[in-house]
């Protein structure tokens, strides 16, 4: 499951620096006067189209992020806008990425990852067209078990082995690579996120405006008996999210859904592109795992991860059956085109 947010402004500053005051010639052009001036100071007039705040240094915390932006940090840019006062001029900042996003519609982190992308365009993305997968060799896993520290290491060590693998594949085709935030809590009640919160039975999501997969034991029913290895799929599904947000994917497809309505059929094909790919990407992962002998050996760990993953058809994640499609296809090829739900017939992705 995937969640963006919304930012909106739409200017054009200088993308390199913070607005600067203007400085008026000192010279007089009359005789000076005797008199001497008044002391009282004066607010410095700005050349931003921004409302500056009323002092820059009256909140050391939005001061530091709104540097951070000024100086080309998107996801900086995308704080400042979550955490400023609303209206303020700290949250028109950042909302437009220090000026650097023409037309508000994205996260700073979207658009100065990769640019805006067209949701038509998606199934000719280079990452979705050239053959490449997810290298070796395999991670060194933390030990599994069913209790919570065992959970939270194996979970954590699947994560950064996640993306120790996917960032050379992105950056080989030159999409920036960045590490998701990673949030585990034992109760669903207590993840709260930009997102926002209550999480009607989701076992995890991702959450774009902050980079964070969050995994929720609860909803996961990790005291079910399942196989440990089976839980890791939901990982690695949270994380092919990240790839998609990485690669643009998922603000392109996020707009596209709200454009058509997300509670429409077109709508709910558009989500069940984007959660079967995500299947797929994660698919990629855990057979490249399992080939490096890290996991289940051979289709006894495809039928685990099959059998948990299916039993989350619905209209957004798809049929069993498109599920089972997609996750193999991933787990058995290691290659993203096989993953281009994008390019995909509607009955190729159904419900």
């Amino acid at each position: 499951m995937a969640f963006l947010g919304a930012v909106a402004a739409d200017t054009d500053p200088d993308p390199t620096a913070a607005p600067t005051p203007i400085v008026t010639d000192p010279t007089p052009t009359t005789e000076p006067s005797t008199t001497e001036p008044p002391t009282t100071e004066t607010t410095p007039v700005s050349t931003s189209p921004y409302e500056m705040p009323p002092t820059h240094g009256d909140d050391p915390q939005l001061d530091a992020l709104w540097d951070e932006c000024a100086g080309g940090d998107p996801l900086a840019c995308d704080q400042l806008y979550e955490q400023a006062p609303e209206g303020s001029g700290y949250q028109t900042f950042g909302a437009d990425c220090g000026g650097r996003q023409p037309d508000g519609t994205l996260w700073c982190v979207d658009f100065e990852g990769v640019g805006a992308l067209e949701f038509a365009d998606l199934g000719t993305l280079p990452l979705l067209t050239t053959s490449t997968g997810v290298a070796g060799p395999g991670c060194n896993l933390a030990p599994m078990g069913y209790d919570t520290a065992s959970i939270r290491a194996n979970w954590t060590s699947a994560v950064e082995c996640l993306g120790d693998r996917w960032e050379e594949t992105l950056t080989g085709l030159e999409i920036p690579y960045r590490d998701p935030g990673l949030v585990i809590v034992e109760n669903a009640s207590n993840a709260e996120s930009p997102c926002g919160q209550n999480y009607a039975g989701a076992p995890a999501f991702y959450c774009g405006s902050n980079e964070t997969i969050y995994l929720l034991m609860d909803n996961m029913n990790v005291d079910d008996g399942w196989p440990m290895e089976a839980y890791l799929e939901t990982v690695a599904h949270e994380f092919g999210h990240h790839v998609q947000h990485l690669s643009g994917i998922l603000a392109a497809e996020w707009e596209h859904r709200f454009e058509v309505g997300p509670d429409t059929s077109e709508g709910e094909l558009s989500a069940r592109r984007t959660e079967l790919q995500a299947s797929c990407f994660g698919g990629m992962w855990l057979g490249s795992q399992n080939y490096y002998g890290v996991l289940f050996a051979g289709d006894l760990g495809f039928n685990y991860y099959l059998e948990w993953w299916t039993f989350y058809g619905d209209p957004i994640h798809g049929s069993e059956a498109s599920i089972e499609d997609w996750l193999s296809a991933g787990y058995f090829s290691n290659r993203t085109p096989s993953c281009n739900t994008f390019a995909a017939s509607p009955g190729e992705v159904s419900y």
